[in-house]
């Protein structure tokens, strides 16, 4: 480090794999800094976004720390590139730079062509240098009635598994610890548990030759735990029959997983949650399913001592039993060997009963020091998966060889964390010739690329602006049939903002009224002001992407998004007590404003009254944050202070933050008004209404209260990109935006859609499967019809 001060005593030097190199070293100095000049480092270069496409202006974000000498002054930036894109013309002016000081700078550049490109920056007499990558040119894609555009799967005589680390929820979120990586994920730094995440990774895994996740599973005081890329993203996801899946049993410290007890209770969960899906991966008929650790398995069946053999494969054998009895056809049970690869090992793993064994990830492939280079660590693979061949010689025992896609354990252990330097995807691509090599060698479909997003291992084949989509394309390269294969493509290429809420972007409410004691508002006959005794409520539907409206309206309909010839959406919702937890979503961009104005009924409910308990009626929107955790803000919350009272509170930062509470009284009706908008930094946003009790001293949450919402929204300026309502946090109908009878989203409803229209006429059943008959079933009543033809009458030449 520049900044360093001291005496030097030793000197050690690192260098090689094994241990067993030379170097012979000719001199070695060391030198003071120059006095009175300042020096920089320039901790990251690259584009912000994870997708850069020939004839699309791009982000470059550049990050500057000044490391040792004097203050910088304000000076420029200027920029050579290669003939791969243009850079900015004009120098960059950089503001002063104080010692310790660390600034992000922004210029964009206009990529002309796929491939790699060197630009170099020059800078307080330094030049920085970096190799960019430039993807292949996509035309931006119309975005359908969902956001995630159907999967083409490729066709491959391979069984490819990854393992997926579901620690991207809000149960447990890390991506504070790849702030310093400079690392985006394609579809941003997401929050697990929507369908919509989950839909966009099983289209990168099978369009590219992957075709299982293996999740890690994890279980502790008798409940499923980090469960929600699992039970609620992948599990409800449009895509899901694409993608096999099956269970990793994590069952290290801090979780469960070990005794006969939790086994027995893991075992029923998952059969009665997991292992009789469809699209459940079955190895030789069977479930399969895999443990973690089978020193803990064995020190947790011996109350604290390594149990005996024998009595992990009764263990084993009576979980198998468990899934026979339940019309299964047992398990096919697998075990991470955590690097024991001795005969001996291999014939305890035998004896316990364990059906194949395989690694979770290398972080050696026989390399001595922690550090050393990615190039050879990934060739020496080979020597593992033959090394295991040889120790299970003769036993009635399987493997599946893992490759390991990186390892850089920094985020987790720091600086000097084990780190297998310089990973390219040629290095990778290398690699997996000699795992195809291998599973032919040997008579083997099945192999498990490690790992999908384990990012504090540094340890992802998932698609990031790092690395892109040439890791998955050189799996798809090696494995894949030959074929007409699909442009990888991600959200950016199609247009469609709903999953930029899972990156930061910025809000502000500007302005804000509330009416006390309001008189309740007049609706039309179907929409009843009674909260005792409504005319109809929403409630959730047995399927993902539909509610079901009872009374007055049309089962399976939402009401009309475009109200009295104006873009507004009007709506009522009653939520049922112990019951659902509605929420109103609105996506927006282009710098939108928006205004809402609506009357909640704020009833007094005894099960409140307890202090530890608040009633959240939120107005929630992304204010700048540094993590995905923060970026989903309330801007607007209301709470309890008895069964009698309750306070309003605003946040905006535009007027300091918190504003003072407003005291309301309940059992009465109260008319709020906000207008919000993005502030000028932000280029997309969603807000979000919510009603919601939870208990805020740990204990978790709990849904009690009925709330009436009726909400009139009007849409100010920029575009709506679409509504979505979500009951107990399970995803109903989404409205797009563009008219009804628009069936080939062209902005325009004319002969071209009729033409559509008729080709579907009288087709049936439409559903979100075949996007509702490609979009002719106007009004998604599952047929096409006289309805639909009205509709597009309706809005004909619109």
């Amino acid at each position: 480090q520049e900044t360093w001060t001291g005496t030097i005593t030793d000197v050690g030097i690192g260098f090689g794999t094994y241990g067993t190199e030379h170097l012979s070293i000719e001199s070695i100095g060391f030198y003071d800094n120059t006095a009175g000049v300042p020096f920089v480092r320039a901790k990251q270069i690259g584009f912000k976004e994870a997708i850069n496409r020939p004839g699309r202006a791009v982000t470059v974000s550049i990050t500057l720390q000044h490391v040792s000498g004097p203050a910088i002054a304000a000076s420029a930036m200027t920029f050579v590139s290669d003939s791969n894109f243009f850079a900015s013309s004009a120098p960059l002016t950089i503001p002063a730079i104080n010692p310790g000081e660390e600034i992000t700078v922004e210029t964009q550049v206009l990529p002309v062509a796929r491939g790699e490109s060197i630009l170099t920056c020059y800078y307080n007499g330094q030049k920085f240098t970096k190799l960019m990558r430039i993807d292949e040119s996509v035309a931006r894609i119309m975005p359908g009635s969902y956001a995630v555009p159907q999967p083409v799967p490729v066709q491959t005589n391979y069984n490819i598994g990854t393992f997926y680390f579901p620690g991207w929820s809000s149960e447990a979120n890390n991506w504070q610890l790849y702030d310093y990586l400079g690392l985006e994920p394609i579809i941003g730094k997401y929050l697990e548990g929507q369908p919509e995440v989950s839909d966009w990774q099983i289209k990168f895994a099978v369009e590219n030759g992957v075709n299982f996740f293996i999740f890690d599973w994890y279980w502790a005081d008798g409940t499923e735990r980090l469960g929600a890329a699992l039970r609620d993203g992948f599990m409800r996801a449009h895509y899901k029959d694409m993608m096999k899946f099956c269970l990793l049993l994590c069952n290290h410290t801090p979780f469960d997983g070990s005794t006969d007890t939790e086994l027995t209770q893991i075992t029923n969960f998952w059969i009665n949650n997991y292992l009789k899906q469809p699209n459940y991966l079955l190895i030789q008929g069977k479930p399969c399913v895999l443990f973690w650790s089978l020193y803990d398995l064995r020190m947790g069946l011996g109350n604290g001592t390594l149990a005996s053999a024998s009595t992990v494969a009764s263990t084993l054998n009576s979980m198998r039993q468990r899934c026979i009895d339940a019309g299964l056809a047992g398990l096919y049970i697998g075990v991470c060997m955590q690097n024991e690869e001795s005969p001996s090992s291999m014939a305890l793993f035998n004896q316990c009963g364990f059906d194949f064994v395989t690694e979770y990830a290398y972080g050696d492939t026989g390399q001595i020091l922690d550090q050393s280079p990615y190039h050879e660590y990934a060739l020496n693979h080979s020597k593992k998966w033959a090394g295991i061949q040889q120790a299970k010689a003769g036993l009635d025992l399987d493997d599946m060889p893992t490759m390991t896609v990186g390892y850089d354990r920094k985020a987790w252990k720091g600086p000097l964390g084990l780190e297998r330097f310089e990973r390219k995807s040629t290095y990778f691509a290398e690699a997996l010739v000699e795992l195809k090599t291998h599973l032919d060698t040997y008579g083997k479909t099945f192999c498990i690329l490690g790992d999908w997003n384990e990012y504090g291992e540094g340890c992802f084949l998932e698609p990031t602006n790092i690395f892109g989509f040439s890791d998955l394309e050189a799996v798809r390269q090696t494995f894949a049939n030959p074929g007409n294969w699909p442009v990888n493509i991600g959200p950016s290429d199609v247009g469609w903002p709903y999953l930029q809420p899972f990156v930061k972007k910025d809000v502000s409410i500007i302005n804000y009224s509330f009416e006390n004691d309001a008189i309740a508002p007049a609706f039309s006959p179907a929409y009843d002001n009674d909260p005792i005794a409504p005319l109809w409520t929403v409630q959730e539907s047995a399927a993902s992407d539909q509610v079901v409206v009872f009374g007055t309206e049309t089962v399976g309909a939402l009401p009309q998004w475009v109200h009295n010839g104006s873009n507004a959406l009007r709506f009522k919702i009653i939520s049922d007590p112990m019951s659902f937890r509605p929420s109103v979503y609105t996506s927006f961009q282009n710098k939108t404003a928006v205004r809402w104005s609506f009357w909640i009924y704020v009833p007094s409910n005894q099960l409140v009254q307890s202090s530890t308990r608040a009633f959240d009626f939120a107005v929630k929107g992304i204010k700048t944050s540094d993590h995905a955790t923060e970026d989903r803000a309330s801007l607007a919350s209301l709470y309890y202070v008895n069964s009698g009272t309750a306070q309003i509170k605003i946040y905006s930062p535009l007027h300091g933050g918190w504003q003072n509470p407003i005291t309301i009284s309940t059992d009465q009706y109260h008319h709020m008004e906000f207008e919000a908008r993005t502030l000028p930094y932000g280029n997309a946003w969603f807000v979000r209404i919510d009603g919601q009790l939870y208990d805020n001293n740990g204990d978790g949450w709990s849904l009690f209260n009925p709330v009436d919402y009726f909400t009139n929204v009007e849409i100010r300026g920029g575009e709506l990109a679409g509504v979505q309502i979500f009951i107990d946090d399970y995803s109903t109908s989404w409205i797009p935006q563009f008219w009804f009878g628009d069936i080939n989203k062209d902005n325009i409803t004319d002969f071209k859609d009729l033409g559509l229209l008729a080709a579907h006429w009288l087709a049936l059943p439409c559903n979100s499967d075949n996007q509702w008959c490609d979009n002719s079933d106007c009004d998604q009543d599952g047929k096409v019809d006289f309805l639909d033809f009205a509709l597009l009458t309706q809005n004909w030449l619109n």
